[in-house]
Parts: structure tokens; C-alpha cells; sequence
């Protein structure tokens, strides 16, 4: 139709002009009227249930993200060195808790240690911990392999990734990520936090 110089929705127009004229011939005026007021109730109420579904669910979204559960690093990471004649290791502890509304679940402390120069060595493994809610925290406590331990008191930069995995009432799954290092020349344990999700 563009060939001829009619746009395509003018034609598309005249179409429907034509079928609801051949509608009212043979249906009768009052009886076409009241089915397109049927009709477009109909419309009319579909739409509204769809609407009132999505603010129902953005709603719901909302909610569960304004009262879930943040769990966060509380305080500073401390460092103790154990040493006598039957224990000679190193030790970090650190102390999370759970800034949110709600309780948490199934709370996971994914951990990595690695040294910043070669050869790089690692260590990783997790730590359980209870479910928390309000100012109930929890203790993490990690003891350092002989490896590490010996990198720790050269003086060398460690570096320790932590990630917290924990399950909301409203069944998510959420993280909370931590990037530490310790600082050489004071030998203090600084901790960044990188995300929530």
C-alpha cells in the first residue's frame, strides 16, 4: 500500500470502519452498542486484574528486600599467635551479625587465604554457623596452616577473601562478600566489603 501512496494504517482504519459497519447492518444498532460495552468491560477488567497482580508482586518484592537479613563483619579481625610445647599456630577470629529484620538460615563462611608473593600457596575451607538474628552474633574462628603461618611471621602480605552464604525466611539466597588483607608494617587485618546480594 505504500506503493500506491496510502499509508498502511489508513487502509488498516478503513478496514475496521467497514466490518463495524457491517456489524451494526446486521446485528442492529442497540445490539452492537450493548456487546461493545460488553466487550470493553471486559477489557476494562482484565486489565485491571493484571495491574492489580503486578503491584501485588512489587509489593511482595519489596517487603522481602526491606526485611531481609544483612550480615556483616562486626569490629575488627584480631590475630593471636598460640605458641608453647605442644601448639604453635596462628589465629584469626572475627565476629559477623545480622543487621536485618528478619532471621537468617543455613549461614555459610566460605573462606580463601593466599599469599601475595611466590610461590603462592592457599587455604581454604568454611565454617557453620547458627542462625542469627538481632545482636546474637557469630564467632568465626580460623586457624592458619604451618605454611601460612610461616608467610604471616615473615612479615609477608596475606591476602583473605571471605564469603558469607545464608538463606532468608522468605526461602532467597543471599551473599555477603568480604576482601581482607593484612597490612605489613602494622601487622592490622583490614577488610573491605565488596557486595550484598
Amino acid at each position: 500500500m505504500k506503493g500506491l501512496g496510502v499509508p498502511i494504517g489508513w487502509f488498516i482504519g478503513l478496514i475496521v470502519l467497514m466490518m463495524l459497519a457491517l456489524w451494526f447492518k446486521v446485528l442492529g444498532t442497540a445490539e452492537s452498542i450493548q456487546i461493545f460495552l460488553m466487550f470493553t468491560l471486559v477489557l476494562v477488567t482484565a486489565q485491571y486484574a493484571v495491574s492489580t497482580h503486578k503491584m501485588a508482586e512489587l509489593s511482595k518484592s519489596e517487603q522481602e528486600w526491606t526485611m531481609r537479613p544483612y550480615i556483616s563483619l562486626k569490629g575488627e579481625i584480631s590475630e593471636e599467635a598460640v605458641h608453647s610445647e605442644e601448639l604453635d599456630y596462628i589465629r584469626l577470629t572475627l565476629v559477623l551479625t545480622n543487621q536485618g529484620r528478619t532471621p537468617t538460615k543455613n549461614v555459610v563462611v566460605n573462606y580463601e587465604f593466599q599469599s601475595a608473593k611466590l610461590p603462592i600457596i592457599t587455604q581454604e575451607g568454611n565454617f557453620m554457623c547458627e542462625d542469627m538474628f538481632g545482636d546474637t552474633p557469630c564467632t568465626c574462628v580460623f586457624e592458619l596452616s604451618d605454611e601460612m603461618r610461616s608467610r604471616l611471621e615473615k612479615n609477608e602480605q596475606v591476602r583473605f577473601k571471605m564469603k558469607v552464604t545464608y538463606r532468608s525466611v522468605f526461602g532467597k539466597e543471599h551473599q555477603t562478600i568480604y576482601r581482607c588483607w593484612r597490612n605489613a608494617p602494622t601487622k592490622e587485618w583490614v577488610a573491605e566489603h565488596c557486595e550484598w546480594t
